[in-house]
């Protein structure tokens, strides 16, 4: 059997090659060479075959073999290894990167795996078109119009704000309140890489901090858990649970005055600014109704409904983490699941946005897609209240050069 090729040569057919050719497209060895031995057997009578014939077949296989999730995650079959795709313009041009492309999408509120789905097909249209060259201009003009087509107007804007967070008349303050253990931390990092935040803060590093100032003589409550503070109310007997909670208020005041600076500072410096710790409550009540002046500012609550796996979640923290012992927690699981508890039950009240954290892809959905919208409507009401569309409330990209196609 010989294959013929686009100019019309001949040319053996080796199963190899084809092995070779799946694989350079994200095909694992052990199912490209099995790809590549089914499709010989397709084609067991024929003399000649013409290449574009024996791909489509390929491709036919790998779906009925591995289904149509794992062949949409492939490069396309006119990917060629030597072909690069850069974006910028002129000499000031880096490589294409479907994965940085893939973050910057999901920053709309959509799920990572359609992000990366939707940046994987613009690089194969820029490779079917031949195009080596893309301005950034045109690749945000192309991913705006795809989510617009595929998810609507909505998301398409959060898009547009989330990709020039850079250019926003005040600084974005985001602050993720919630219980200890429910994975507020990875959440809050996590929203930093896909928004470009580099300022990831943690409430209880600002304690630490305040505790270098304040001895434990002075300010005892900053010396110890929030889940214990309570015992420093104690009289007699056990720890009842409002002794619980007074405790963690009076340790959340402490450290506000904390928080507070630094929420000043970011303000101040212009910076965007994410701050996480269960030490926020006071402050996610406060800024729902009376936000400081000078930012943006986002209120989130994380909760996790699950008192099972709540409580299952410190064995994990554990073996992560050697120095934060399971055991340590679980003792103290009554009073952290009260304040848990405390925290979503005051977010309801006050109408705070309250994520649920038992499935953590979903989560990080969601929390990016409330943070967005709150900030698209903060957008809005300070531009309506000023007169001017909620569209100019940052700068619209320069319109998309035509790019020159790679003569043939």
């Amino acid at each position: 059997m010989k294959v013929i090729k686009p100019n019309n040569t001949k040319e053996p057919y080796v199963r190899g090659i084809l092995a070779h050719k799946l694989i350079q497209r994200g095909l694992p060895f052990e199912q490209a060479y099995q790809i590549a031995t089914e499709t010989r057997a397709q084609f067991r009578q024929n003399a000649l075959i013409p290449v574009q014939k024996l791909v489509e077949t390929a491709d036919q296989l790998i779906r009925q073999n591995f289904g149509a999730t794992v062949f949409e995650q492939l490069k396309p079959s006119w990917h060629h290894e030597d072909f690069e795709i850069r974006v910028g313009q002129g000499k000031d041009t880096t490589p294409f990167s479907k994965g940085l492309l893939a973050f910057s999408i999901s920053a709309s509120g959509i799920p990572p795996q359609k992000a990366y789905q939707m940046a994987l097909r613009i690089e194969s249209r820029l490779i079917q078109k031949q195009q080596e060259v893309v301005s950034k201009a045109e690749l945000f003009a192309r991913v705006q119009k795809t989510l617009l087509r595929i998810y609507g107007e909505e998301t398409a804007v959060l898009y547009r704000i989330s990709s020039q967070l850079d250019k926003l008349p005040k600084p974005l303050i985001i602050c993720i309140g919630g219980g200890t253990g429910i994975g507020k931390s990875a959440l809050a990092t996590t929203l930093g890489t896909r928004l470009g935040i580099h300022k990831v803060i943690g409430t209880d590093t600002i304690r630490e901090i305040m505790r270098l100032v304040f001895t434990e003589e002075l300010l005892p409550t900053l010396h110890t858990s929030s889940s214990q503070v309570g015992e420093l109310l104690k009289l007699r007997g056990s720890v009842s649970s409002e002794q619980v909670l007074a405790g963690y208020q009076l340790q959340a005041q402490h450290v506000g005055v904390g928080i507070r600076a630094t929420i000043r500072r970011s303000i101040k410096e212009r910076q965007n600014v994410i701050l996480e710790g269960v030490h926020l409550l006071p402050l996610l009540l406060e800024f729902q109704q009376s936000p400081p002046e000078g930012a943006y500012v986002v209120t989130v609550l994380i909760s996790l409904l699950n008192p099972k796996e709540h409580r299952s979640r410190f064995a994990a923290r554990a073996q992560e983490s050697p120095n934060r012992p399971e055991v340590r927690y679980l003792k103290q699981y009554r009073q952290i699941r009260k304040i848990h508890d405390y925290c979503v039950t005051r977010c309801n009240v006050h109408e705070v946005d309250v994520v649920n954290n038992e499935q953590f892809d979903t989560a990080s959905v969601e929390l990016i897609h409330t943070v967005m919208r709150s900030l698209h409507q903060q957008i809005e009401q300070e531009k309506a209240e000023s007169g001017k569309p909620a569209s100019e409330a940052v700068s619209k990209p320069p319109k998309p050069r035509k790019q020159a196609r790679k003569s043939s």
